[in-house]
């Protein structure tokens, strides 16, 4: 509580100020501001703060490293609110350093599709959220450079694989459900529904298993071609192969004909 009155408090009062917001306050470890024009709009009588929120209020919780030794990986910057220090971090882009203080640098979880569609909005602030194009990063201890970009390349690894799995498994687990339907159809047939159900569910699983792995596998293809060209071409032409297998047709020689019947003599 101490810390956020005597050091955070003031610092975020003077920056706010300087883009046009209110004073910020702090209640339940939380420090709540709403912009200027907003509150004037509002008619200036609803309170900032917890029950009372308008469009465009903003809610900002800190977090505290430890006071010992840390390692930082961020871009510092000279503050332009002085405050208690001249200088401040904020999270580092290598391919855009110059962007000024409170610009935006790649960080931004704003969507920026020019449509209007909501799945491309929902989309694009998923992936903005999940994997940003910055790097802001803190360990307790002295810690190498090497060792910190090592770990953070190995947890980048490991969240990328758990999400390819993950969209696999809602591939695959999207295409039983369009079946649903139909199984449940099924199960209101008298005497043989329960049956008939389990075997369509069984080949509507397969079917999902079989075209859903097809898919996910061609798509992770073509986006590998732009950044890994020699596995992406190999997934893509595996995926190509297994299609010409599952849609090839049999060679007119394999096809037994089958035989005239023999008409009855008397």
């Amino acid at each position: 509580m101490d810390d956020i009155n005597n050091l955070i408090l003031p610092n975020a009062h003077n920056y706010f100020y300087s883009l046009g917001w209110m004073q910020p306050i702090h209640i339940d470890g939380y420090i709540y501001t709403r912009e200027a024009s907003r509150h004037a709009a509002s008619g200036g009588h609803i309170p900032v703060g917890p029950g009372n929120e308008i469009v465009g209020d903003m809610r900002i919780k800190y977090t505290f490293a430890p006071c010992t030794d840390v390692t930082v990986v961020a871009q510092q910057m000279e503050n332009p609110n002085k405050g208690l220090s001249p200088y401040t971090f904020r999270q580092w882009n290598p391919e855009n350093t110059h962007a000024e203080m409170g610009e935006d640098n790649g960080s931004s979880t704003d969507a920026s599709c020019p449509t209007s569609c909501i799945c491309c909005f929902v989309v694009e602030k998923c992936f903005k959220t999940l994997f940003q194009e910055t790097v802001d990063e803190i360990q307790v201890n002295s810690v190498s450079a090497s060792d910190v970009f090592e770990g953070m390349k190995k947890s980048n690894e490991c969240s990328t694989t758990a999400f390819r799995y993950f969209a696999w498994f809602l591939n695959v687990f999207g295409h039983y459900l369009l079946f649903s339907p139909i199984i449940a159809l099924l199960k209101w047939i008298p005497l043989v529904g329960s049956l008939l159900a389990g075997a369509f569910a069984a080949a509507a699983f397969l079917f999902s298993l079989v075209w859903g792995s097809f898919l996910h596998v061609s798509v992770l293809g073509v986006a590998w071609i732009f950044y890994r060209p020699l596995y992406g071409a190999l997934l893509f032409t595996s995926a190509v192969i297994c299609f010409g297998i599952m849609f090839y047709p049999r060679p007119d020689s394999e096809i037994e004909p089958v035989p005239a019947p023999v008409p009855a003599t008397s």
